[in-house]
């Protein structure tokens, strides 16, 4: 409900776990050696994020109960029901799945719309769950009221990116999922040709039919969904004042500035060195890489790549 009174109703808000989950959540501080401002910092980035009045938050009360008993940051609410038709439409809308990393306005009327045949994504992606209400916005010439939705929390978008990219790929949830988890440890451990293998095992999987004579802006989506899960240090279509690097991941010990071509991996380096896309991390502690990954259209997969160290491309500037 977006009534102001009920604004809390259907969650939980943070004194309301504090006040009686105390215990709870004193086992889990033990157990991942947290204070209790830190817990409850990564709980409210998990599992806190709905509102209907802008003013106040809750907490989603099945994924919270369900951290609190298993004692792990992870998607409940994916495991409790998966809307898998909201993707379907996305899909067969042709619907830019982008557009969702933005706050997207949309009319109040159009929050409690009902017409099934002719619903608006954005209002059905409300209703579910997936989005909700970040931003208020009144005209007082109009005298009319509007909203601006997003994620609510990083637990309904990555259940959203998961929905998407198993869509938009055709491989089923837990193996995509499975494959997901695997890219994030081979670049943890800056292991680039485990993560290319993996990244050739996805697009192996993808049934032949998908993505038929657009396969570019296809694989672009794609690859998109598959950053986008990896997780909250992958910034997708970075701009830097040179234009835009198509992905920068960013782990504890190293960043990647990715571009991807359906050329060459060597054009793709080229490109980096050109628009210098490594410069804004220059100043950064960490291991800077640049890699070129290249796509085949006719094999649809990874064609070939190149990874060139930040040191390497300022010793060729010398």
């Amino acid at each position: 409900t977006i009534d102001e009174e009920f604004a809390e109703i259907t969650g939980y808000t943070e004194k309301d776990i504090v006040n009686n989950y105390g215990d709870y959540l004193e086992i889990v501080e033990k157990r991942f050696h947290f204070d209790r401002k830190r817990l409850m910092d990564i709980i409210k980035l998990w599992y806190n994020g709905y509102s209907w009045d802008i003013k106040s938050s809750v907490y989603n009360p099945y994924s919270l109960i369900s951290f609190l008993r298993f004692k792990e940051f992870k998607n409940y609410w994916f495991k409790s029901g998966t809307a898998t038709f909201l993707t379907k439409l996305i899909k067969e809308k042709g619907l830019d799945v982008r557009d969702y990393d933005k706050l997207i306005p949309i009319p109040e009327s159009a929050l409690d719309s009902y017409n099934i045949e002719n619903i608006n994504m954005s209002t059905l992606l409300f209703q579910t769950g997936y989005l909700t209400i970040k931003d208020m916005i009144v005209d007082p010439n109009h005298f009319s009221i509007s909203y601006k939705i997003g994620y609510p929390n990083m637990e309904i978008k990555k259940s959203f990116y998961l929905l998407l990219g198993s869509e938009f790929s055709g491989i089923e949830s837990g193996y995509y999922s499975q494959k997901i988890e695997e890219l994030i440890i081979s670049l943890r451990e800056n292991d680039i040709d485990m993560f290319i293998l993996t990244l050739r095992s996805i697009f192996a999987k993808i049934p032949k039919n998908l993505g038929t004579g657009k396969y570019e802006s296809y694989y672009h989506t794609v690859i998109y969904l598959i950053l986008k899960f990896m997780g909250i240090h992958i910034k997708v279509e970075e701009r830097t004042n040179h234009g835009i690097i198509d992905a920068v991941v960013e782990t504890y010990a190293s960043i990647y500035v990715m571009e991807f071509k359906m050329s060459d991996a060597k054009s793709a380096i080229a490109q980096i060195k050109e628009k210098r896309y490594y410069e804004p991390y220059m100043a950064d502690k960490r291991k800077v890489f640049c890699m070129g990954i290249a796509f085949n259209e006719k094999d649809r997969n990874v064609k070939d790549f190149e990874v060139v160290s930040l040191e390497e491309i300022l010793e060729e500037e010398k």
